[in-house]
């Protein structure tokens, strides 16, 4: 790690902060009126996780019509999100989300950092294309500066120079990461709070120096 110019770290927001995957059974339930049960806890994908077979594309448009508001304003946080946000606030960190998401939803979702009492100042939300060779996050992080980006997806790594790339890394089986042949992590944990505490016993140690 170098020596910090700035004093911001960036978070993704699905996958590190908060548990995408759990959002599903709520909005399935408002979209389809029945419950489903997680049976792939080691899953990457939310489809993965639930057993879930799209039977159509209207079936899953018809879901991801459900996924509104509410779903992003009240997403379940990662464990030991919280602890990490804490203890990067505390050493003096600023924190703020870059996030491949509808720009529609933002505000939904810095009101699920406001209700779980987050020290997050902004929430950017960026569109993913879907070309192979495109970064949605590139733009904005250069704009931003930042002395870190932590991400679950190598991909969102690709095309950044002076920014340390934390690569969060759970060992689930369909991760698209696995096996990725673009730009590399500079560090590899195992959830936000390891490199919160990662990054800040090596920002102590580097100041005793």
């Amino acid at each position: 790690m170098t020596t910090p110019t700035s004093d911001l770290i960036v978070l993704d927001g699905d996958g590190v902060l908060f548990d995408y995957r759990k959002a599903f059974p709520g909005v399935w339930k408002r979209a389809f009126g029945t419950d489903i049960e997680m049976v792939r806890p080691d899953a990457y994908h939310a489809d993965a996780a639930y057993g879930i077979t799209w039977e159509s594309e209207a079936q899953m448009q018809h879901f991801f019509s459900h996924f509104g508001e509410e779903a992003w304003a009240t997403m379940p946080l990662m464990d030991g999100a919280d602890e990490a946000c804490r203890l990067l606030a505390d050493a003096g960190y600023r924190l703020v989300i870059v996030s491949s998401m509808n720009p529609e939803f933002a505000a939904a979702r810095k009101k699920n950092c406001e209700a779980f009492g987050l020290p997050i100042e902004a929430v950017h939300a960026v569109r993913r294309t879907g070309a192979a060779d495109h970064n949605p996050k590139l733009a904005t992080l250069h704009a931003l500066k930042p002395l870190a980006l932590v991400d679950d997806l190598k991909a969102n790594f690709e095309g950044l120079t002076g920014i340390h790339r934390a690569f969060i890394h759970y060992g689930r089986f369909d991760c698209p990461s696995i096996g990725y042949a673009g730009a590399e992590a500079d560090t590899t944990h195992d959830s936000l709070l390891d490199f919160a505490r990662f990054w800040v016993a090596a920002r102590q140690h580097t100041d005793r120096v």
